[in-house]
């Protein structure tokens, strides 16, 4: 990993730290490993707090497309920040919830992400595309109950 690669790797780490924390503190969900099996209702409330904020996100993206005054677009920009951010912390809360490595998918997605092609201004699934391997953070078959899990 380059010095890019473990400063971006480090930034996650204590993001992820902070989330943690927050579960902690509140009671949340924070196992260390997948569970055998998720709990439905702690899988709908994460889809329902991911949806919330993925639905003000783009109503705050809406919201900046339509701007015309110069004067209120940073203020715009701050709610736009805000959702942003706001996602991040509940998705990633998600994977914390669920026991999931999320530092070592979102190292894999932009792996994957970095093997696009771009084409006609977008980026595309070209022949180099490589699609992303997740088998490695969660195999087919988890062995051991969050519950009974061994400290790491």
């Amino acid at each position: 990993m380059d010095s890019v690669g473990r400063a971006v790797h480090s930034t996650h780490a204590a993001r992820m730290s902070l989330v943690r924390d927050f579960h902690t503190r509140y009671g949340e969900p924070a196992p260390d490993y997948p569970p055998l099996v998720p709990n439905p209702d702690e899988v709908r409330r994460r889809g329902r707090l991911v949806r919330e904020q993925y639905e003000a996100l783009g109503a705050a993206l809406a919201v900046l497309a339509r701007a015309k005054d110069p004067q209120k677009v940073p203020d715009l920009l701050r709610r736009v920040l805000h959702a942003t951010a706001a996602l991040c912390y509940v998705s990633e809360g998600t994977a914390i919830s669920l026991g999931l490595p999320f530092e070592g998918a979102f190292e894999e997605i932009h792996r994957s992400n970095m093997t696009l092609t771009l084409s006609d201004g977008r980026t595309v699934k070209g022949p180099s595309f490589s699609e992303p391997d997740l088998s490695l953070l969660v195999p087919d078959h988890i062995t051991v109950d969050c519950e009974e899990a061994p400290a790491p």
